[in-house]
Formats: structure tokens, sequence, C-alpha cells
């Protein structure tokens, strides 16, 4: 399966290993686009593309990703706010 395919069905940036695997998807092709650089594993089961963005944008896309998968507001801290600043 082409990567391509998989970004013109996906509404975001974020995407599940289910969602992938009903697409028709194998747990090789994740394997391969996380080591070729296509996709970047955020956690277990959840994928994001990896796209060309300026970093201060990667840090606001990161936090609105984190309130998604939460459900609720997030913070910046710890290690997270020392990368950030």
């Amino acid at each position: 399966m082409d990567i391509q395919l998989v970004k013109n069905k996906c509404k975001n940036n974020i995407i599940t290993r289910q969602f992938l695997l009903g697409l028709g998807a194998s747990d090789q092709s994740l394997k391969t686009w996380v080591k070729k650089g296509q996709i970047e594993r955020v956690s277990r089961g959840i994928y994001r593309f990896v796209e060309d963005v300026p970093e201060d944008e990667i840090f606001d896309q990161m936090y609105r990703e984190a309130t998604k998968i939460t459900g609720s507001k997030s913070a910046v801290c710890l290690l997270s706010a020392l990368e950030y600043y």
C-alpha cells in the first residue's frame, strides 16, 4: 500500500494502527513507513504523518494532538517545556 493513498483518506495528521489496518495496510507497511520517516509513532497504536513544518508550528500541533487524544485540555510541562523553550 502506498503512503500517499493513506494520506488522501485521512482527515487529519493523527492516525491509529486500527485505521491503517482497516485501509488494508500491514504491520510491515507501518514499520517501513516509520523507518523511512514518512510517519512517526506518537504512542502505542497512534501515529502521525511527518511533514516539513516549522518547529514552532510542530509544538502547537503537538498540543492540539495531545488535547484530541486525552479529550481534555493539555499542558506543556517538564521535559516538553524544556524542549519548547
